[in-house]
């Protein structure tokens, strides 16, 4: 008998941790990074062609040596009066999007952490709400196996009749269109880019806010898209700042969330820093009822994390059962998953 619906929410550590295979089954630098890891030198190749998102890497590299927290001093690039480094901070999307969907392409074709969880809940449960923080596709590769529903080519396809799934922060297939036709149509070759980036430039130097300067609307095209006749194309990714809040996801896809979390007395979360207010806030608004709670880390900053959930939602702060799992994605899977299933079966009197 399948059990009521579930909430799986993942974050940086899920990805990082998404494979159990040998070694050389995997291309090992492109292990998908910790948000601590996202400007390592190693992806250089991938900052090197945005020379203004580069100059900004510099520092943000001089500032970890410091000691300064990352998502704090993205914080305060973010908000920065210099319009030079607003400049340089409106070019991080395109780093992210680039390296991630390396990643995405790069680590592993089969991401077996992520299809076990997904064949195994989607067995168990009458539904399955994934939500995740990473921009990444490699969760989507595992939900696009035709047993699953088949591709997902559009944003409709987010959502099928036994799952869904919300990319809550963006993801590197989705774009933004600017709200105003702003460069000449004509242009071609390697023109392209060096027209795209100055006038981004030109932007960060109007003083106009991102979203006056591209529609809230966020679409999917089938493929890479910087510019089309005269329009520009901005990635729909939100940067890892301190506190960030908001959603780089279409509002269609929040709303159905919304209404599925309120029917999802079971909630496990995989690899969650805690320090997304936005997603905290989400939680604590529209849950419902919640029995089952399960919160997996790694190491000895697991209880840190999942103290940052708890009590901020309330209703996995009063859980009738809550466990925590310190030994990773891969570590849970092998033991932890059959308990998450056994808890949920007893509360429902099964």
């Amino acid at each position: 008998m399948t059990l009521g619906s579930a909430a799986v929410i993942f974050g940086a550590g899920a990805s990082s941790d998404c494979v159990d295979l040998p070694v050389e089954q995997i291309v090992a630098e492109a292990r998908p990074p910790l948000t601590s890891g996202i400007f390592d030198p190693s992806f250089g190749q991938f900052f090197a062609p945005y020379s203004d998102a580069s100059m900004l890497v510099s520092t943000i590299k001089a500032q970890l040596r410091d000691g300064l927290a990352l998502e704090a001093i993205l914080r305060d690039f973010s908000q920065a009066a210099a319009l030079h480094r607003r400049a340089q901070f409106l070019q991080l999307p395109l780093y992210l999007r680039d390296l991630f969907t390396w990643v995405g392409n790069t680590y592993t074709p089969n991401p077996t952490n992520y299809s076990h969880l997904a064949n195994e809940l989607i067995a168990n449960f009458e539904r399955v709400v994934f939500v995740t923080l990473n921009y990444d596709c490699l969760l989507e590769k595992v939900l696009s196996v035709p047993s699953l529903g088949g591709p997902i080519r559009t944003l409709e396809d987010y959502n099928r009749p036994r799952w869904s799934l919300s990319k809550l922060h963006g993801s590197v297939e989705w774009v933004r269109r600017s709200r105003e036709i702003l460069v000449p149509t004509n242009i071609q070759g390697d023109a392209r880019t060096s027209t795209y980036l100055g006038a981004l430039t030109d932007l960060a130097y109007s003083h106009m806010a991102l979203d006056d300067i591209f529609d809230p609307e966020v679409s999917m095209p089938q493929h890479r898209i910087m510019m089309l006749e005269g329009y520009l194309y901005y990635p729909a990714i939100v940067v890892p700042v301190e506190g960030k809040y908001g959603f780089a996801c279409p509002v269609s896809i929040v709303q159905r969330l919304e209404r599925d979390l309120e029917d999802c007395s079971s909630v496990l979360i995989v690899g969650a820093s805690g320090k997304d207010t936005d997603l905290i806030d989400l939680l604590a608004r529209h849950l419902g009822r919640v029995l089952n709670y399960h919160f997996v880390g790694r190491g000895t900053e697991t209880p840190d994390a999942a103290r940052r959930f708890n009590p901020a939602v309330a209703q996995l702060a009063q859980a009738p059962m809550s466990r925590i799992h310190d030994n990773g994605f891969t570590g849970f899977l092998a033991g932890g998953f059959a308990q998450f299933v056994a808890d949920a079966r007893s509360l429902a009197g099964e």
